[in-house]
């Protein structure tokens, strides 16, 4: 039971706060910053949002080749590559040469044939008139480029047939159809003619002209 002295029961009472003071925990003051630290109450964290993920693309299937088409190999060797035969170039129709026209109904005859200092006889004519024989086709194509073209009709020229034979020089080309892809036509045909040699290989000088008469 307490004493009833004051002054003892103030000096219970000091001693009794001294101990409560040393029993407390002293705090030490918070290690120095410039700026404090401050927590938000009430807020939720913030969360990372990680970037969306680039789509898959699926690679295309590698197309099979097709059993029933057979591959057609491209020039290169081995390392040449192949296409199927369906692609390849299929040869234009239209690109294909025309059949030639119908040739006129008419006969190539010979109208004039004559050797410049002769001799103008028959074994000497021989050789001339065997090499336009094999053209008389040709002359007759040209007579069908002429329109105006009629039986009757004469075209002639001159020649000077090398010593050695060959292809002649042609000269003063005359005739009675007055149509320039006609007279072109013969000149032409004419220049493929290739001559015999002439005797003694001596340039021979002709005169010549033929005639286009209906067939019989």
């Amino acid at each position: 039971m307490p004493s009833s002295h004051p002054s003892a029961w103030f000096a219970l009472a000091s001693l009794t706060a001294l101990s409560a003071c040393g029993n407390r925990e002293v705090q030490a003051p918070p290690p120095s910053a410039s700026v404090p630290s401050f927590v938000r109450t009430g807020a939720e964290p913030a969360t990372a949002i990680a970037p969306p993920a680039a789509p898959t693309v699926a690679a295309a299937p590698t197309a099979e080749p097709d059993a029933t088409t057979p591959a057609v190999a491209t020039a290169g060797g081995d390392d040449a590559d192949t296409v199927p035969a369906s692609d390849a170039t299929e040869p234009d129709a239209s690109a294909a040469p025309s059949a030639p026209s119908p040739l006129p109904d008419v006969d190539v005859k010979n109208h004039g044939l004559h050797i410049g200092g002769g001799p103008n006889d028959a074994p000497t004519h021989a050789p001339i008139r065997e090499a336009l024989k094999a053209h008389r086709d040709a002359f007759r194509a040209c007579y069908g480029k002429a329109d105006e073209a009629k039986p009757g009709a004469t075209f002639g020229l001159d020649l000077l047939i090398p010593g050695a034979g060959g292809a002649a020089t042609l000269s003063k080309p005359r005739s009675d159809i007055k149509n320039a892809a006609y007279m072109e036509c013969m000149l032409a045909a004419f220049a493929k003619i290739e001559w015999k040699r002439p005797p003694k290989g001596v340039a021979q000088k002709v005169s010549y002209s033929l005639r286009f008469e209906k067939k019989k």
